[in-house]
């Protein structure tokens, strides 16, 4: 859960004091402890937990009640043993939204003789191993030459053998 950050949702399963099934009847109430303080009633909807199905109940918590390191958010339902589900928060990073985005370029960048970041474009990375597969490349007198995405920026070239008696392949242009 991410620290002081609205939007977001808790869940506790509840199951019968008396035959342990699933409690899915009744009001179940969720109380806010943080930081070790004071047990309070949930602010929203005075802590009025939602049935989701299977005795799986959830609160959205006020953006005040994630404004803590260590959160407890406790569901009580007079049918159900209590339960507490105990989390400890983390701060929004101002880059989290495009984090995906960030690891899978860095991914792609990464050189795979090192296994370092690489900002360099001259060393083998993933991104370069899969141009051959998917943009044009030509072989022209023993040079294989594969191109970016443009089709007409030279990525990287290699040496090529050849056998003069076989027919051999001199392309690939996937939009040709």
């Amino acid at each position: 859960m991410k620290k002081n950050v609205s939007g977001q949702v808790v869940g506790a399963q509840l199951n019968s004091k008396t035959d342990g099934s699933a409690v899915t009847a009744g009001t179940t109430t969720v109380s806010v402890t943080g930081d070790g303080g004071t047990y309070t009633t949930g602010s929203v909807g005075s802590g009025a937990a939602t049935h989701e199905g299977g005795g799986f109940w959830t609160y959205a918590p006020a953006q005040a009640e994630t404004n803590y390191d260590h959160v407890a958010f406790t569901f009580v339902n007079t049918s159900a043993v209590t339960a507490t589900v105990q989390i400890y928060t983390s701060f929004p990073q101002s880059a989290d939204a495009p984090t995906a985005t960030v690891n899978a370029d860095t991914l792609l960048n990464r050189d795979m003789s090192t296994g370092s970041d690489s900002g360099s474009t001259t060393v083998r990375t993933v991104r370069q191993a899969l141009r051959m597969l998917r943009n044009k490349w030509t072989l022209a007198a023993g040079t294989l030459t594969v191109y970016k995405e443009d089709d007409s920026t030279s990525s990287w070239t290699a040496a090529v053998s050849t056998d003069a008696a076989a027919v051999p392949v001199i392309g690939s242009d996937p939009a040709g």
